[in-house]
């Protein structure tokens, strides 16, 4: 068995227990978690290019 598997096995398991989850406790459509939900991405957006704006300028100022 290679490192990689148990790995994948858990993954796995964690997005079949979330699902279960969903099934178990539905919750209502509410506008509030697609802002929110679009607050989260926007925010890891937004890390993203600033942490390769980031890595950008200290490769340049190295070089």
């Amino acid at each position: 068995m290679t490192v990689g598997m148990p790995t994948v096995l858990l993954t796995m398991a964690g997005k079949s227990t979330v699902q279960v989850l969903f099934l178990l406790l539905p919750m209502g459509f509410s506008w509030l978690h697609v802002h929110e939900g679009l607050l989260a991405l926007g925010a890891v957006m937004i890390a993203s290019i600033l942490k390769k704006l980031g890595s950008n300028k200290a490769s340049m100022s190295v070089g």
